[in-house]
């Protein structure tokens, strides 16, 4: 288990968890663009979250899901998030907000 307080811990993780790379990306603004997602929904709803990653120019190029054709879909995107065996609880407090983060092994 993991729990992570700090916004920028948060948005670090999620990039670690959801990760995808400049390499494979090649594209500086899109990637500056995952990051700034990742920053506004770093504590936040985590539905909302993978809401808006697959739906994010960088993560849809990484997974090649930006190769898509009629008939042919490609299956990186669900596959990953398919894998992606983990339970994420937000919890409130009167001054913080935690993520707390639970991964099976």
């Amino acid at each position: 288990m993991r729990t992570v307080a700090a916004p920028a811990e948060a948005a670090l993780f999620w990039h670690g968890l959801l990760t995808s790379g400049v390499m494979e990306v090649r594209d500086i603004e899109m990637m500056t663009q995952q990051n700034d997602l990742f920053h506004h929904h770093a504590l936040g709803n985590y539905k909302e979250l993978i809401h808006a990653i697959i739906r994010d120019p960088a993560m849809l190029r990484y997974l090649n899901n930006d190769q898509n054709v009629k008939g042919k879909p490609n299956e990186n995107l669900a596959r990953e998030l398919l894998q992606k065996d983990h339970e994420v609880t937000l919890i409130e407090s009167e001054r913080r907000r935690y993520l707390v983060v639970e991964q099976e092994l």
